[in-house]
């Protein structure tokens, strides 16, 4: 799997189909991240939010995590040579941390996963995490019929176009209340499809 091929044209995809809506959810619980916070960025995509979160949080340094080149060109674009952010190209296995982030931030990037996978991403991240660390998500749901509909579609895109295996939408929310996180906040958007939420550690 790789996004590649539509690095460049992902954001407007996303404004094409979901307005603001996407973009407003990510920004949603950014400003209550602690402002000298250590902060893990996974599959954080084109980073077009950074400047502006590193604007707000001077103090705050970010380990950003990214599978695909074209995405991770195009997050230093944004900030360039930023000493505040150490751009990693790699996946989850790439993390060497332990107990060392104060915030986990996870944008559309549970939903790439099986869910027998998901459940050992989301362990090896927790390792690399304090045990009072915020783990900020947004992500799409499924409760309607038209998210069935439209998660459908989206999922055969993203196969034809960075050969995506699964199909499905997993069940993140319940794999972050089994992998004993507790969900302290939340809010919907775009007619309750996509959700940002934050969790914790019980």
């Amino acid at each position: 799997m790789s996004f590649n091929s539509i690095a460049r044209h992902y954001d407007k995809l996303s404004r094409l189909v979901f307005g603001e809506s996407l973009m407003r959810a990510q920004l949603y619980f950014l400003n209550r991240i602690d402002p000298s916070s250590n902060v893990l960025v996974m599959g954080g995509g084109t980073g077009w939010w950074l400047k502006e979160f590193l604007l707000k949080r001077p103090e705050c340094n970010v380990c950003y995590v990214e599978k695909s080149v074209e995405m991770l060109k195009l997050a230093k674009a944004v900030c360039g040579d930023d000493q505040r952010i150490s751009y990693r190209l790699g996946t989850e296995d790439s993390i060497i941390e332990r107990n060392e982030f104060d915030a986990v931030i996870t944008f559309c990037f549970l939903d790439v996963f099986s869910e027998v996978e998901l459940g050992g991403v989301i362990e090896k991240i927790k390792l690399s995490a304090k045990a009072d660390a915020d783990w900020l998500v947004t992500d799409f749901i499924n409760t309607r019929i038209w998210h069935s509909i439209l998660l459908f579609v989206m999922y055969r895109f993203f196969r034809v176009t960075t050969s995506l295996k699964i199909q499905q939408l997993p069940n993140w929310e319940d794999l972050l209340l089994r992998s004993n996180l507790i969900e302290i906040e939340q809010k919907l958007f775009y007619g309750g499809f996509i959700k940002s939420a934050i969790f914790k550690r019980k």
